[in-house]
C-alpha cells in the first residue's frame, strides 16, 4: 500500500513491497517530480506462522535520476521477530524485536 508523504517541498511515495515468494520485503521511498530520488531498504522474509515474521536486512541503496548514488551492506546481521496483527484489511499493528534482544521493543502503526 502506497503512502503519499509531503518532505519539505517535495510530495512522496512510501511503500512495502512485499514478495513472501521470493522471500524477500522491501522498504521504499520514492521523493519528486518523476521520481527523481527513490530510496530503498531491502532484506530477508521468513513467514514463521500466520502472524509473525523474521525479518534480516540485507542493504540500503538510494538513487537520483535512476543513477545510484548510495549502496550500502549492512555490516551486522540483524534478524528481527515481527509480530502482525491486522485489525482491518490495510490496518494494521506490527510489534518487534531484535532476535536475541526482546527487551527493546519496537512498534508500528500501518494503515
Amino acid at each position: 500500500r502506497t503512502l503519499i508523504r509531503r518532505i519539505g517541498p517535495f510530495i512522496g511515495n512510501v511503500f512495502q513491497d512485499l514478495q513472501p515468494e521470493n522471500k524477500r520485503i522491501y522498504n521504499l521511498l520514492e521523493l519528486g517530480p518523476s521520481w527523481a530520488l527513490r530510496g530503498a531498504l531491502e532484506a530477508d522474509l521468513e513467514i514463521l506462522d500466520d502472524e509473525n515474521w523474521a525479518i534480516t536486512f540485507d542493504f540500503v541503496y538510494n538513487k537520483f535520476n535512476g543513477i545510484e548514488i548510495i549502496n550500502k551492506k549492512f555490516d551486522k546481521i540483524e534478524r528481527r521477530i515481527w509480530n502482525i496483527k491486522y485489525l482491518e484489511k490495510d490496518f494494521r499493528i506490527m510489534y518487534g524485536y531484535i532476535d536475541g534482544e526482546q527487551d527493546k521493543k519496537y512498534i508500528f502503526i500501518l494503515n
